[in-house]
């Protein structure tokens, strides 16, 4: 198992998702995708914009020209084909037989000592457990 941990704003999230997007679209690896931070589509936009090359920004105000719509379609039937499962529900549970499982933000916002912090522990302990022993 590894861990990805930082600031806020350092790049976990995309990190996450490029491990994914790797494992899924590049190595035919059955990849799921957990996050409790973004929605379904923000993931699939930015899924989108970094493999098809395309500035995030861009794509996120409609600033394409011919050739950009051109890379979207090629790339969106790559992503279409690929084996990636993307799930954005807030009931994280352990899944077994992928072997690419990246989860974003276990437990952004709860620090230790904060009311919400040991029930948050409470609910990510087993499935990080089940990862170790899985």
């Amino acid at each position: 198992m590894i861990i990805i941990a930082a600031r806020p704003a350092m790049g976990k999230s995309t990190l996450a998702l490029d491990v994914a997007r790797s494992g899924a679209i590049h190595h035919d690896q059955t990849t799921v995708f957990f996050s409790l931070e973004m929605g379904r589509a923000e993931i699939a936009m930015r899924l989108l914009s970094a493999e098809a090359t395309i500035p995030l920004q861009k794509l996120r105000k409609g600033e394409l020209d011919q050739r950009d719509f051109q890379k979207l379609a090629a790339t969106q039937a790559r992503i279409n084909e690929a084996p990636l499962f993307i799930d954005d529900s807030p009931n994280l549970t352990l899944v077994e037989g992928f072997p690419i499982v990246p989860v974003d933000l276990l437990a952004d916002g709860i620090h230790p000592g904060d009311e919400g912090h040991a029930a948050m522990a409470a609910a990510i302990g087993p499935v990080v457990a089940g990862a170790l022993t899985g």
